[in-house]
């Protein structure tokens, strides 16, 4: 025999004692094959367990809840050419992410907006409001004492529209005065 068919001779040998090992490692009573499987679907099946777990997530802690602080600001006294800007703060109090969906106000001569649509559980934006006597009078409203509601839409099953409001007050021009005390009949005229 040459060297090659015995180092070949070889391999195979030692590979048949080794099954013939194992075999008679589990036919002693060592392990029973029955036995073995069990262990294997066992393991199998924890590790998909887990791995199922981990891709679910950790479930929601609850859905978002939208707060609005203060609800009422007023602004006090400006003249009828200054603008009122003041800023609320919005929450989610909530345990998902809030989706602020839509910001109005009750007049056009309100804006308001919020720094961030979308809100994780705990975070803060502001919501910025700004007033403008002078777009007020081009809608021809020529009020002194000012109540305006801003509305904010939002995926908060429990309040999905919550409102603020904005009051104060706007002084009287000096064009206010004069033309209150011209007749009637000319203020018609224009």
């Amino acid at each position: 025999m040459n060297g090659e068919s015995r180092d070949k001779d070889q391999g195979q040998n030692t590979e048949m004692h080794a099954i013939r090992r194992r075999a008679a490692f589990l036919s002693r009573g060592g392990v029973s094959l029955p036995l073995l499987i069990i262990g294997v679907l066992l393991a199998l099946g924890t590790t998909a367990g887990l791995g199922y777990l981990r891709l679910a997530g950790p479930p929601a802690a609850g859905p978002p809840r939208i707060e609005v602080t203060p609800e009422l600001i007023e602004f006090g006294e400006i003249s009828p050419t200054e603008k009122a800007v003041v800023e609320y703060r919005v929450r989610n109090a909530g345990g998902s992410p809030l989706e602020i969906t839509r910001v109005s106000t009750s007049c056009g001569c309100t804006t308001a907006e919020v720094g961030k649509t979308t809100l994780l559980p705990g975070e803060t934006t502001p919501l910025r409001v700004t007033f403008d006597p002078q777009a007020m009078r081009a809608e021809g409203l020529n009020e002194e004492d000012i109540y305006r509601i801003i509305f904010l839409r939002s995926n908060d099953p429990e309040r999905p529209e919550v409102t603020v409001e904005l009051r104060g007050r706007v002084l009287p021009s000096d064009s206010d005065s004069n033309s209150n005390s011209e007749p009637e009949s000319a203020v018609e005229g224009r």
